[in-house]
Protein backbone atom coordinates (compact mmCIF):
# COMPACT_ATOMS: atom_id res chain seq x y z
CA UNK A 1 0.00 0.00 0.00
CA UNK A 2 1.31 3.30 -1.00
CA UNK A 3 0.87 6.45 0.71
CA UNK A 4 1.48 9.96 -0.40
CA UNK A 5 1.76 12.68 2.43
CA UNK A 6 1.21 16.17 1.60
CA UNK A 7 4.23 18.19 -0.10
CA UNK A 8 5.68 20.90 1.92
CA UNK A 9 2.91 23.29 0.62
CA UNK A 10 1.02 22.32 3.13
CA UNK A 11 2.64 24.22 5.72
CA UNK A 12 0.66 27.25 4.12
CA UNK A 13 -3.11 28.15 3.51
CA UNK A 14 -4.17 27.36 0.12
CA UNK A 15 -7.17 28.63 -1.07
CA UNK A 16 -10.54 27.14 -2.52
CA UNK A 17 -11.29 26.95 -6.20
CA UNK A 18 -15.07 27.19 -6.54
CA UNK A 19 -17.50 26.03 -9.05
CA UNK A 20 -21.03 25.75 -9.53
CA UNK A 21 -22.36 22.46 -11.27
CA UNK A 22 -25.24 20.55 -11.98
CA UNK A 23 -26.13 17.36 -13.99
CA UNK A 24 -29.27 18.79 -15.84
CA UNK A 25 -31.15 21.75 -16.07
CA UNK A 26 -33.74 19.93 -13.29
CA UNK A 27 -31.43 18.72 -10.99
CA UNK A 28 -29.86 20.59 -7.65
CA UNK A 29 -26.99 23.22 -8.24
CA UNK A 30 -23.95 21.92 -6.39
CA UNK A 31 -21.59 24.58 -4.93
CA UNK A 32 -18.18 22.85 -5.00
CA UNK A 33 -15.07 23.59 -2.99
CA UNK A 34 -11.90 21.95 -3.96
CA UNK A 35 -8.44 22.32 -3.40
CA UNK A 36 -8.32 23.77 -0.18
CA UNK A 37 -5.75 23.67 3.20
CA UNK A 38 -6.40 23.36 5.83
CA UNK A 39 -9.34 21.50 5.94
CA UNK A 40 -11.97 24.01 7.76
CA UNK A 41 -14.58 25.83 5.24
CA UNK A 42 -17.73 27.07 5.61
CA UNK A 43 -19.96 26.92 2.03
CA UNK A 44 -23.53 28.52 2.76
CA UNK A 45 -26.36 29.64 -0.12
CA UNK A 46 -27.78 33.24 0.21
CA UNK A 47 -31.12 34.04 -1.51
CA UNK A 48 -31.27 38.03 -2.31
CA UNK A 49 -28.17 38.11 0.30
CA UNK A 50 -29.79 36.32 3.41
CA UNK A 51 -28.27 33.15 4.53
CA UNK A 52 -30.87 30.61 2.98
CA UNK A 53 -31.14 26.88 5.38
CA UNK A 54 -34.50 25.63 3.75
CA UNK A 55 -33.80 23.34 0.25
CA UNK A 56 -29.69 23.54 1.40
CA UNK A 57 -27.54 20.40 1.96
CA UNK A 58 -23.99 20.62 2.97
CA UNK A 59 -22.11 17.57 2.91
CA UNK A 60 -19.03 16.63 4.41
CA UNK A 61 -15.09 17.88 3.94
CA UNK A 62 -13.80 15.15 2.57
CA UNK A 63 -9.81 14.40 1.75
CA UNK A 64 -8.61 14.81 -2.37
CA UNK A 65 -5.40 12.26 -3.15
CA UNK A 66 -3.04 15.58 -2.81
CA UNK A 67 -3.67 16.02 0.52
CA UNK A 68 -5.92 19.27 -0.13
CA UNK A 69 -9.77 19.14 0.94
CA UNK A 70 -12.98 19.35 -0.63
CA UNK A 71 -16.59 20.17 0.25
CA UNK A 72 -19.74 20.60 -1.50
CA UNK A 73 -23.59 22.29 -0.38
CA UNK A 74 -26.24 21.35 -2.73
CA UNK A 75 -29.36 23.83 -3.62
CA UNK A 76 -32.61 22.50 -4.26
CA UNK A 77 -34.30 25.05 -6.09
CA UNK A 78 -36.06 24.88 -9.85
CA UNK A 79 -34.40 27.41 -12.64
CA UNK A 80 -37.74 29.03 -12.45
CA UNK A 81 -36.70 30.71 -8.70
CA UNK A 82 -33.58 31.01 -8.71
CA UNK A 83 -33.84 32.83 -12.21
CA UNK A 84 -36.27 35.05 -10.53
CA UNK A 85 -34.05 35.86 -7.35
CA UNK A 86 -30.53 36.27 -6.25
CA UNK A 87 -28.69 32.92 -4.94
CA UNK A 88 -25.03 33.16 -4.17
CA UNK A 89 -22.38 30.67 -3.00
CA UNK A 90 -20.82 31.95 0.16
CA UNK A 91 -16.91 30.01 0.70
CA UNK A 92 -15.14 31.05 3.53
CA UNK A 93 -11.44 29.87 4.21
CA UNK A 94 -9.37 30.96 6.35
CA UNK A 95 -6.70 31.42 3.45
CA UNK A 96 -8.21 34.76 2.62
CA UNK A 97 -12.10 36.73 2.38
CA UNK A 98 -14.86 35.11 1.35
CA UNK A 99 -15.76 33.68 -2.25
CA UNK A 100 -19.16 34.69 -3.31
CA UNK A 101 -20.39 32.92 -6.57
CA UNK A 102 -23.55 34.43 -8.07
CA UNK A 103 -25.52 31.70 -9.27
CA UNK A 104 -26.38 32.40 -13.62
CA UNK A 105 -26.65 30.26 -16.43
CA UNK A 106 -23.30 30.76 -17.94
CA UNK A 107 -21.37 29.65 -14.42
CA UNK A 108 -22.34 26.63 -14.24
CA UNK A 109 -21.16 23.90 -15.64
CA UNK A 110 -23.30 21.17 -16.76
CA UNK A 111 -23.67 18.53 -19.43
CA UNK A 112 -26.76 19.62 -20.96
CA UNK A 113 -26.02 20.43 -24.88
CA UNK A 114 -26.08 23.51 -26.69
CA UNK A 115 -25.22 26.29 -23.77
CA UNK A 116 -22.25 27.97 -23.57
CA UNK A 117 -20.57 26.66 -20.06
CA UNK A 118 -21.19 23.07 -21.63
CA UNK A 119 -19.12 24.00 -24.98
CA UNK A 120 -16.37 25.55 -22.55
CA UNK A 121 -16.54 22.42 -20.53
CA UNK A 122 -17.05 19.85 -22.21
CA UNK A 123 -13.93 17.58 -21.43
CA UNK A 124 -14.50 18.21 -17.39
CA UNK A 125 -18.25 17.53 -17.35
CA UNK A 126 -18.30 13.83 -16.85
CA UNK A 127 -15.53 14.81 -14.28
CA UNK A 128 -18.13 17.16 -12.79
CA UNK A 129 -20.86 15.07 -12.91
CA UNK A 130 -18.86 12.12 -10.73
CA UNK A 131 -17.92 15.19 -8.00
CA UNK A 132 -21.77 15.67 -8.01
CA UNK A 133 -22.10 12.25 -6.84
CA UNK A 134 -19.71 12.41 -4.83
CA UNK A 135 -21.18 15.05 -2.76
CA UNK A 136 -24.57 13.90 -2.95
CA UNK A 137 -23.11 10.41 -1.59
CA UNK A 138 -21.54 12.11 1.04
CA UNK A 139 -24.66 14.49 1.60
CA UNK A 140 -26.60 10.78 2.04
CA UNK A 141 -23.60 9.44 4.41
CA UNK A 142 -23.65 12.17 6.85
CA UNK A 143 -27.72 11.73 7.31
CA UNK A 144 -27.10 8.48 7.68
CA UNK A 145 -24.21 8.91 10.24
CA UNK A 146 -26.79 11.21 11.97
CA UNK A 147 -29.30 9.12 12.44
CA UNK A 148 -26.93 6.21 13.53
CA UNK A 149 -25.28 8.44 16.30
CA UNK A 150 -29.10 9.01 17.56
CA UNK A 151 -29.76 5.17 17.27
CA UNK A 152 -26.35 4.71 19.62
CA UNK A 153 -27.85 7.49 22.14
CA UNK A 154 -30.63 6.25 22.39
CA UNK A 155 -29.98 2.48 22.93
CA UNK A 156 -27.19 4.32 25.55
CA UNK A 157 -30.13 5.77 27.44
CA UNK A 158 -32.42 3.12 27.28
CA UNK A 159 -29.83 0.95 28.51
CA UNK A 160 -28.81 3.31 31.70
CA UNK A 161 -32.69 3.47 32.35
CA UNK A 162 -32.73 -0.32 32.64
CA UNK A 163 -29.72 -0.05 34.87
CA UNK A 164 -31.04 1.95 37.32
CA UNK A 165 -34.22 0.14 37.47
CA UNK A 166 -31.85 -2.87 38.36
CA UNK A 167 -30.06 -1.30 41.04
CA UNK A 168 -33.37 0.72 42.51
CA UNK A 169 -35.05 -3.56 42.35
CA UNK A 170 -32.06 -5.01 44.14
CA UNK A 171 -31.90 -2.47 47.02
CA UNK A 172 -35.36 -2.77 47.77
CA UNK A 173 -35.44 -6.51 48.28
CA UNK A 174 -31.86 -6.22 49.93
CA UNK A 175 -33.08 -4.00 52.27
CA UNK A 176 -36.57 -5.93 52.35
CA UNK A 177 -34.70 -9.08 53.23
CA UNK A 178 -32.77 -6.58 55.70
CA UNK A 179 -35.70 -5.98 57.62
CA UNK A 180 -37.23 -9.55 57.87
CA UNK A 181 -34.06 -10.74 59.19
CA UNK A 182 -34.11 -7.67 61.72
CA UNK A 183 -38.03 -8.51 62.74
CA UNK A 184 -36.61 -12.27 62.87
CA UNK A 185 -34.09 -11.58 65.25
CA UNK A 186 -36.19 -9.00 66.73
CA UNK A 187 -39.29 -11.80 67.38
CA UNK A 188 -36.29 -14.84 68.38
CA UNK A 189 -34.69 -12.38 70.75
CA UNK A 190 -38.18 -11.69 72.96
Amino acid sequence: MKVSCPPPLFLSLVPPQVSLLQTDPSSPVVCHATGFYPDKVMISWQKDGQDLHEDVDVGETLPNHDGTFQKCAELKVTPDVWKKNQFTCVVEHKSGDPIHIILTEEKIRTNSPGTEASRQNHQSSCFNVLWIEMCRTSLQQSVVESISLYGIVAGLVVAALVLIAVVVGVGMVVKRRSGERDAANNISVT
